[in-house]
């Protein structure tokens, strides 16, 4: 239970009200989410997707999902020494 919690209490990659738009900057907003929160250096993305297109409000969404999920990752992964 206490996952799960956890879970939905990590902040959506959309911006509020911004939903409608997802088709034209998931491609975007994943890498970004995934540059932010370390996990990969990912390289450019292939047209019409650009990462300069990306509005800031999609990019703070995407760095507070990111940053989310890199604490809960911090209490709930085993790593191996």
């Amino acid at each position: 239970d206490e996952i799960v919690e956890d879970i939905e209490k990590i902040p959506s990659a959309t911006p509020p009200g911004e939903w409608f738009m997802f088709p034209r900057y998931n491609a975007q907003s994943n890498r970004w989410s995934a540059n932010a929160a370390g996990y990969l250096k990912a390289g450019p993305t292939r047209p019409p997707y650009y990462l300069e297109d990306l509005p800031d409000s999609w990019k703070k969404a995407s760095e507070a999902h990111a940053a989310a999920w890199k604490e809960l990752r911090k209490k709930y992964a085993r790593v191996s020494a």
